[in-house]
């Protein structure tokens, strides 16, 4: 399975929270960033470093929250990666987000674990996008049942969300796992 991750790690990035290492461009959207979120998001500070990238990741993400997926919806695709790569910050970040926007404790619980499948409560959305964000990563594919039940709940267009989305969430994931940003003080992570 997964090899433990350690309780501590070194944030390899934890000079990027300032401009003194930046190059013009970086530094330039870095600014932008703070200016329309007002704070540098952990994943963020690698991002500054290819400015581009940087750009079109925001760019992604504010289409998504706007987009047409519930954000229980959203925030279970990041749970959901969160514990895939035991990226511990990912799930910190998210884990209240996922209890504003509704995720029930049993939800959670199930993706804390592990589970291979939602709780019999999850409802048909969380179970739908459970089925096809868990096919993607670990099948590489989308049954023809899946992919029938998801634009059954979410639409054609929202089929193609929940796929970015799915994309998106591993992405964050993958460069907060490369950072290792520290957690917040107080924070547990189930894994």
């Amino acid at each position: 399975m997964h090899e433990r991750v350690p309780a501590a790690l070194p944030d390899r990035f934890l000079d990027i929270e300032t401009t003194q290492a930046l190059a013009p461009a970086e530094r330039q959207v870095r600014a932008q960033l703070l200016a329309r979120r007002g704070r540098l998001p952990a994943p963020y500070a690698l991002l500054v470093l290819a400015p581009e990238l940087a750009q079109a990741y925001e760019a992604c993400s504010a289409a998504l929250h706007a987009g047409r997926l519930p954000a229980s919806v959203i925030e279970m695709v990041f749970l959901f990666e969160a514990r895939l790569q035991q990226c511990r910050y990912l799930w910190a970040n998210h884990v209240d987000r996922a209890v504003k926007a509704g995720l029930s404790g049993a939800v959670m619980a199930s993706l804390a674990r592990g589970d291979t499948g939602a709780p019999a409560d999850a409802g048909p959305a969380i179970a739908c996008a459970w089925r096809f964000a868990r096919a993607l990563r670990h099948e590489h594919r989308i049954a023809d049942a899946d992919y029938h039940g998801a634009v059954q709940c979410f639409g054609r267009g929202g089929v193609v969300e929940l796929t970015a989305l799915c994309g998106y969430a591993a992405t964050i994931g993958m460069l907060l796992n490369v950072r290792q940003p520290t957690l917040p003080q107080g924070v547990i992570v189930p894994f």
